[in-house]
């Protein structure tokens, strides 16, 4: 069996309604809970239903994790439904799961009108380019997320491009992360593109993305003007030796770059 607890102490019993009940019991606490856990358990889908029922009149959590528990793109209908109506949830993380493009479309639909989340997290839960479309959709409009993860999945760079494309207009987001992906120079070149507008992002994650010298000199070059960003990962990229001054001059300004050089390309 498996027990089912809120940071307010209160605890199911193995079994149980569940995950539905304990929220709806925290309405009725005369104090804010800061968080709501849950991970590592495969539930049924209409645990899943609770919790976005509970959800939409929930009005003290601040966070929720579901997190390793097989979560399916059809499941986190009943989540992305319930950010309809809570504009108090601050941080979701949906990480290690199996939404695929289909849960990434859904929670992207919402979360063009949710005006509380400030953080959300899909890492590893096999979103390609179709599902990075739709997250570029939302980040056009949202004005509140201020920190994205979604590495570890299987975006390319026309995903990369969709997402770099987004944040030449939006001016909440200040850090996100799309390492272990793929999206290569192609979506390397698109992110500098949008640096050169972008002044909000002050961390970006590339590492382990299949980025080699194009990509590389092109971000590279861009972060000559930006003075934003204060922190750029391209761990695992390849790089020229013509990047070498460039990159002196950068570290000159005081940006921290962590590069893993794989490989020099002469």
């Amino acid at each position: 069996g498996f027990v089912f607890q809120a940071e307010d102490g209160i605890r199911d019993q193995p079994r149980s309604r569940g995950l539905g009940d304990v929220y709806k019991r925290q309405v009725q606490r005369l104090f804010p809970c800061q968080l709501f856990f849950c991970a590592q358990f495969v539930f049924p889908s209409y645990i899943y239903g609770q919790v976005g029922e509970a959800l939409k009149y929930n009005k003290l959590s601040r966070k929720l994790k579901l997190t390793k528990s097989d979560m399916k793109g059809d499941d986190v209908v009943w989540i992305s439904e319930g950010l309809k109506a809570n504009n108090t949830l601050k941080k979701l993380s949906l990480r290690d799961n199996l939404l695929r493009d289909n849960g990434a479309k859904r929670i992207a639909e919402n979360m063009k009108t949710n005006m509380g989340l400030i953080k959300l997290n899909l890492r590893h839960n096999y979103i390609t380019d179709e599902g990075a479309i739709a997250i570029a959709e939302f980040l056009k409009a949202n004005k509140v997320l201020t920190i994205l993860d979604i590495s570890w999945n299987r975006i390319n760079g026309n995903g990369a491009a969709s997402i770099a494309e987004a944040l030449k207009t939006n001016n909440a987001l200040t850090k996100i992360d799309i390492g272990f992906n793929s999206v290569r120079d192609e979506g390397a070149i698109a992110m500098a593109d949008s640096l050169k507008i972008n002044n909000t992002l002050t961390i970006l994650i590339l590492g382990d993305n299949n980025i080699e010298g194009e990509g590389i000199s092109a971000i590279l070059q861009t972060l000559k003007t930006n003075k934003a960003l204060t922190y750029l990962d391209l761990q695992g990229s390849f790089n020229t030796k013509a990047d070498f001054p460039v990159l002196e001059e950068i570290q000159r300004e005081g940006l921290e770059i962590k590069i893993q050089i794989t490989k020099l390309i002469s």
